[in-house]
Formats: C-alpha cells, sequence, structure tokens
C-alpha cells in the first residue's frame, strides 16, 4: 500500500520511481534486455527480443571480458525481470511476448537515454525492426529525445552497410525527409 502511494505520488516524475532499482538493483544485462523491450514501442516476441539481446549481449561482453550461455543467462534474466518491470503473455497466435510493465519504465529509459546516440543506436541495430526508428521520431516530436540524437543516429545508419539497414531504405529516407536531415551524406543516400 505504502509503495502504490509511492508511485502514485510520483506518476509524473519516472526517475523518482526507477532510477534506484535500475541503477543499484539490476545488471547491465538486465537493463539491456528492458531497453529492447522499451524500443519495440509494443510487445515483442520472445524469439525477437532473444535474437536481439544475443547480438547486443555479445558486445557487452566482448568489453566485460565475460562469456555466458545466451540461452541460460537469456532464461534467468527473464524470470528475474517478469513480474518487477516486465510482462510476459501468450498472443493470439500463441506466441510468448514481453512488453514493460508499466509505462513509466518506458518514460524512465527514454529520459535516460536521450543524449545516447551511439547506445541507441546499438538497440536499434540488435532489434532489427523499423518500429524502433518511429517510436524515436515520435519521441523526437514529443521532445523526449533530442533532435541531435536522433540525427546522429540516422546518420549513422546511413553510413552502415549491413543488410539490416538495406531492409528499410524506404523508410530511412522518409525519416530523414521528415526531420531535415540533410547532409552531403543524407543527400547521396537519398538519391
Amino acid at each position: 500500500e505504502k509503495y502504490m502511494h509511492y508511485v502514485e505520488e510520483n506518476f509524473d516524475n519516472p526517475k523518482e520511481i526507477w532510477e534506484n532499482y535500475f541503477d543499484q538493483q539490476m545488471d547491465e544485462y538486465q537493463r539491456i534486455l528492458v531497453e529492447l523491450v522499451v524500443y519495440t514501442s509494443r510487445a515483442i516476441p520472445e524469439a525477437a527480443l532473444k535474437r536481439a539481446f544475443n547480438r547486443i549481449s555479445s558486445y557487452a561482453d566482448k568489453r566485460n571480458k565475460q562469456s555466458f550461455s545466451q540461452a541460460i543467462r537469456f532464461e534467468k534474466l527473464v524470470e528475474v525481470l517478469v513480474g518487477s518491470v516486465l510482462t510476459k503473455r501468450l498472443s493470439f497466435w500463441s506466441e510468448v511476448q514481453y512488453s514493460t510493465f508499466n509505462p513509466s519504465i518506458n518514460d524512465y529509459i527514454l529520459e535516460q537515454n536521450r543524449n545516447s546516440p551511439d547506445h541507441i543506436l546499438q538497440i536499434v541495430i540488435a532489434l532489427k525492426q523499423t518500429d524502433s526508428l518511429y517510436l524515436l521520431s515520435s519521441m523526437v516530436n514529443e521532445r523526449k529525445v533530442d533532435l541531435e540524437c536522433f540525427q546522429l543516429v540516422i546518420l549513422s545508419l546511413v553510413e552502415c552497410k549491413s543488410e539490416f539497414v538495406k531492409s528499410f531504405l524506404v523508410e530511412l529516407a522518409a525519416l530523414i525527409i521528415d526531420h531535415e536531415i540533410y547532409n552531403s551524406k543524407t543527400e547521396n543516400f537519398i538519391d
């Protein structure tokens, strides 16, 4: 009851609610998993989340000089996170999907990353979903992500030669035009 009262009082300040939990009680891999769910902007199928997590956590493993079984780690992380910050449900098509427990988690994560283009780029590339770019675009319009940060993410994607980027060239070009991200690289990209 005290906790719910605290949450209600701080509803407009997600940092007050989630900062201690994310900074003190979660490890890097737990935060990564939650961030992947946040940047999908909707429920994400378990298989897609696993693939994205494996892609992005391999970077963290190299940086931290660690090696874990991806499948075991994913299962253990989900076990801890479901019920506290993530929800797990079965879709109409009997597909396991994950979403955040509360919209204030999304607000907190987006605010924490609003000036971190390199980190956002890693998440976008790991997810391999255009939804994450549309989410960022809408967050720019709502002033929850800095335009400069968004532009750096888009410019980095333009320079990226991955198959993922090639798969959504039209969407990327539309975002460049919508947000007026013009320079020699984007002009060549659009041409």
